[in-house]
């Protein structure tokens, strides 16, 4: 839990014997300024573990990176899409999942882990795939896209109402 809230991060993630691979939320990057492109960036903490052993990265991924991966999800488990990717602007961590004839085979990689052979790479049921995306989807509701406040000052020590969210 972080010290100043009640509520534990929020955690996505899919694990097969020794292959594993999380995201977890921390917090906005900064408190909002009312510009949103600088306002809607989230510090995740990505770890990979696998053969070539456990890579942990703490980045930054933008929230219409992880909206448009939540969609992504949905439209591959709804069996809309065969193929997805989250290739965020700030590289600090990628995931890729193709659908197979036996379910999902999901690739997660970390910055840190990028040199070694795919570290978290999971053959995933369909029930499994369908956890991760809305574990993902509690993610993106946890760290909601913040929209510009007019009326807001661009300095201000208490959060508008529609900011509300772990800091």
């Amino acid at each position: 839990m972080s010290a100043d809230t009640d509520r534990e991060p929020p955690v996505c993630g899919v694990r097969l014997g020794d292959s594993s691979f999380t995201v977890t939320g921390l917090r906005y990057e900064r408190r909002p300024a009312g510009e949103y492109w600088d306002d809607n960036w989230v510090v995740v903490r990505s770890e990979a573990t696998g053969p070539a052993g456990t890579f942990t990265e703490e980045s930054t991924l933008h929230t219409s990176d992880m909206l448009q991966f939540r969609h992504a999800l949905a439209a591959l488990v709804d069996g809309e899409e065969d193929a997805i990717k989250l290739d965020p602007m700030e590289p600090g961590l990628q995931v890729s999942v193709e659908r197979g004839p036996d379910g999902f085979q999901f690739h997660g990689v970390t910055r840190a882990s990028s040199e070694a052979t795919a570290p978290a790479s999971i053959q995933l049921e369909p029930a499994a795939m369908a956890d991760f995306a809305a574990q993902w989807s509690g993610l993106c509701d946890a760290f909601p896209e913040r929209t510009p406040d007019p009326d807001a000052p661009a300095s201000s020590d208490e959060l508008p109402p529609q900011y509300a969210g772990p800091s």
